[in-house]
């Protein structure tokens, strides 16, 4: 019987807040191993992790950062681990973090990565909310799993806050994009997606930002980009990559010659 059926729903809401909680538990637990052994190994055993986790039943803040969060509810630092000290020495895990920060500290035109794919994310909505399009994105991501009965822990736990602001705020408006961005990612996976989708002007605009994902540098000239989009197929006239340079703030190398050709 579908969710959607009445009879269902009401027999979802009948069920007590303890006894769905219960449920809850053992849905969780089912999911996690990582939780199964906390519960056993860890909160079991130490009294140091009872009183930690007894703060947070008392209603201390829960931090958003779900990594340092699980770290800390196992009693665990954020500094690098004896075994990994030992394993590569110190200063070679001083050089992974200096490659970590330098990764994301790239120049990519003048723009960080994280900056770039915000770019993409805007241009991959269009003219729908982009929150309900990553939303909806998600979702389909986790459709193509084929694991419609094991949806992400993460992806629930959004989905649940999500709905619950739209309806306590009375912001019709998302669920009404939402709808906008089912209708457009229908029946398509996320990684088939192409112009037809986003249209003309958006695509060759996401490809100009892929390119530059993997191929970072302070700045790019106009030949470099409008060659790569001719070798997708794209015709796009110069004048047009400028200024879709200038309006995102991506630097542009302006001397002059001609790209060299590649070998």
């Amino acid at each position: 019987m579908s969710i959607f059926s009445p009879e269902r729903l009401q027999k979802a809401l009948s069920i007590e807040d303890k006894d769905a909680a219960m449920m809850e538990l053992v849905r969780l637990c089912r999911k996690s191993p990582h939780v199964r052994h906390w519960l056993k190994a860890e909160y079991a055993t130490s009294s140091e992790i009872q009183k930690l986790f007894d703060e947070y039943f008392r209603g201390k803040p829960v931090p958003e950062d779900g990594y340092r969060f699980a770290k800390v509810l196992s009693g665990q630092s954020d500094e690098p681990s004896k075994e990994l000290v030992n394993l590569i020495g110190k200063k070679g895990v001083e050089g992974v973090y200096r490659q970590i920060e330098r990764f994301q500290n790239q120049s990519y035109g003048g723009l960080k990565r994280s900056e770039i794919e915000a770019l993409m994310q805007q241009y991959q909505a269009g003219n729908i909310d982009l929150t309900a399009f990553l939303f909806v994105c998600e979702w389909k991501k986790e459709a193509a799993n084929g694991k419609s009965d094991e949806v992400s822990l993460t992806l629930q736990r959004v989905s649940l806050d999500l709905m619950a602001e739209t309806i306590h705020r009375d912001r019709a408006r998302l669920f009404n994009q939402i709808a906008k961005a089912i209708d457009l990612l229908e029946s398509k996976a996320v990684g088939q997606l192409g112009p037809e989708t986003y249209g003309s002007a958006s695509w060759w605009k996401l490809n100009v930002l892929l390119y530059l994902l993997g191929h970072p540098k302070e700045r790019y000239r106009t030949g470099e980009l409008r060659e790569h989009l001719r070798s997708l197929v794209l015709a796009v006239d110069a004048k047009e990559i400028r200024e879709f340079c200038k309006l995102h703030g991506i630097q542009r190398d302006e001397r002059r010659g001609r790209i060299p050709k590649k070998t």
